[in-house]
This record gives C-alpha cells, structure tokens and sequence, in this order.
C-alpha cells in the first residue's frame, strides 16, 4: 500500500484498481526528489499491463530533461491499436 503525502495523490492511489489493468506507459525519471523507487515498485505491482522505462539521469520533469528520449516512447506506446474504451469510467 502506497502513502501518498498530499490528498490528491492519495485520491489516485486510492482508485487505482479503476485503472490497473489498462495499459500504461511509466516514463520514471531516478533523480526524482519527490517520486521515489518505492512509489515505482507499488505501481509495477499494480499496474498489469504497464511498460516502465526509466532514466537514470533525469529527474521530475522529463519532458524537459529528456524530450529526444521520451517522445518516441510516446508516439510508440500510442500507435499501438487500442480498443478506444481504456479510459471508460475516468472523468476529463
């Protein structure tokens, strides 16, 4: 079980069951000050149909710190057919 330090993130680890076995793509950066790997291994654990790619030398904001690295993962992991309904359930 995951202990979350603000309510809001607490709210999302409360509901994950409602997105576990969607598929997820985990873009982790290892410098992160405020996302450890505890939180990643809790997440692993949950999320069934989850691709992980970590970065050793990047932090919280990896769409600055490594944007020639992240966006091919992005682009890969969303032109991967999907059934259109993984998001069913979820408010925008």
């Amino acid at each position: 079980m995951l202990r979350c330090a603000t309510g809001w993130l607490q709210e999302i680890w409360d509901e994950h069951s409602a997105f576990s076995g969607k598929p997820a793509l985990v873009l982790w950066g290892n410098k992160d000050i405020a996302f450890r790997t505890k939180e990643l291994d809790c997440w692993r654990a949950e999320l069934t149909d989850c691709e992980v790619h970590e970065f050793a030398d990047c932090g919280h904001s990896l769409a600055e710190e490594a944007p020639d690295r992240i966006v091919p993962l992005l682009r890969t992991f969303l032109a991967v057919g999907r059934t259109g309904n993984e998001m069913e359930g979820f408010a925008a």
